[in-house]
């Protein structure tokens, strides 16, 4: 059995600063080592990652081999045919399960496996029409490779189009997927080419919000307002430099936009981290920050993606709280999975925004008692 280590906030930076300090010599860049963290939290992966880290003529063993642009990591193991496979977010790694890991570890109804981002660099490269349908096909070798009959998949923001399509190719395969779970998995139906904009929706993943960079105060419900209004007006295609066409009423966010358009990207970047540690005390280092944005904007734009129609059930779990900068509403997204589920698609609500339903220790704790109905019904 794989142990997940236990981080979060400045739990989190400790760890990383520790293990560093005491056990690599100071020979691994905080920012690598930190990403490490986050896509493999337990710590057989981090005793083989460390082991090997400066022997570039050993191969690293790792828990299944592979060449692709994913890693499967092995959180727990049970020795029934149940394999629980949870998919990666749109920053490719596994730290927003890892109170979930916890809960289900204890729950131990099967195998939990989880899938991440391991070659950011070609993720960030691909094509992002295509992508969801190369990774589905690379994830399903990944899975069946584990020898488990029965699987239970879970998807989780952008994942939930991947679990559709992997789900799809595993039945073709003759498994049985006798659950699939999408967890507040909002499709993206609109562009969005505004390089600022998309750095706003992409700070509360950092742990901050607009309003707390110092630029000028700015409530949710007004970003959300001033979003919409783009969308609308552009028909769902916000363009470049959309500061220009925002009327007066949203004189708020224009003040914070142009101090932003003033900055150079690495400044912005700064800032953002600098906010980070400060506000939500989540040490991401500059390059990390930019790193993990590219990720972001690959997967906003890959979750444009339409899967083609699904032929068994779907459990959609919906977060209670509407997220702030999602134009599309929650009815919008239900109908998006309704017209992909072929059989019956239930839906139930779940504690907490896009972010904190599985970010939060309580929050994932309920997560994990609706993920495990189905072994009760």
């Amino acid at each position: 059995m794989i142990t997940p280590i236990q981080h979060t906030g400045k739990y989190k930076n400790f760890i990383t600063s520790k293990i560093r300090n005491n056990y690599t010599k100071n020979e691994i860049p905080f920012d690598v080592l930190l990403r490490q963290l986050l896509n493999h939290p337990d710590v057989l992966s981090l005793y083989q990652y460390i082991e090997n880290y400066s022997m570039p003529d050993k191969k690293l063993v790792q828990n299944i081999k592979n060449d692709g642009i994913g890693t499967i990591n092995i959180f727990h193991e049970n020795k029934n045919d149940t394999l629980q496979v949870l998919l990666h977010a749109g920053f490719g790694t596994m730290n927003c399960f890892r109170y979930l890991i916890e809960y289900m570890r204890l729950d131990n109804k099967g195998t939990i496996a989880g899938i991440a981002i391991k070659n950011s660099k070609r993720y960030c490269e691909m094509n992002p029409d295509n992508l969801i349908e190369i990774l589905a096909d690379e994830y399903v070798n990944l899975i069946i490779g584990l020898n488990k009959k029965k699987i239970q998949i879970i998807g989780y923001c952008i994942s939930g189009l991947i679990a559709v399509e992997i789900a799809r190719r595993l039945m073709e395969r003759g498994l049985e997927i006798f659950d699939l779970v999408l967890i507040d998995s909002h499709p993206i139906q609109y562009q969005l080419e505004d390089e600022l904009l998309m750095e706003i929706t992409f700070l509360p993943s950092l742990g901050i919000e607009i309003s707390q960079l110092g630029l000028g105060e700015i409530s949710n419900e007004e970003l959300y307002k001033a979003v919409l209004y783009l969308y609308n007006e552009f028909k769902k295609e916000i363009p470049s430099r959309s500061i220009q066409y925002l009327p007066d009423e949203y004189i708020n966010l224009k003040k914070i936009l142009l101090k932003l358009d003033c900055m150079e990207k690495r400044q912005r970047f700064e800032l953002y981290s600098k906010m980070a540690l400060e506000k939500a005390e989540n040490q991401f280092p500059v390059d990390m920050c930019i790193d993990l944005f590219a990720a972001y904007k690959q997967s906003f734009k890959a979750a444009q993606f339409v899967p083609e129609v699904y032929a068994g059930n779907i459990r959609f779990l919906l977060a209670e709280e509407s997220t702030s900068f999602i134009p599309d509403n929650d009815e919008e997204t239900l109908a998006f999975w309704k017209n992909t589920c072929l059989d019956d698609m239930s839906v139930e609500m779940i504690k907490g925004n896009h972010i904190t339903c599985t970010e939060n220790k309580e929050n994932a704790c309920t997560l994990c008692k609706k993920i495990s109905k189905c072994f009760q019904d």
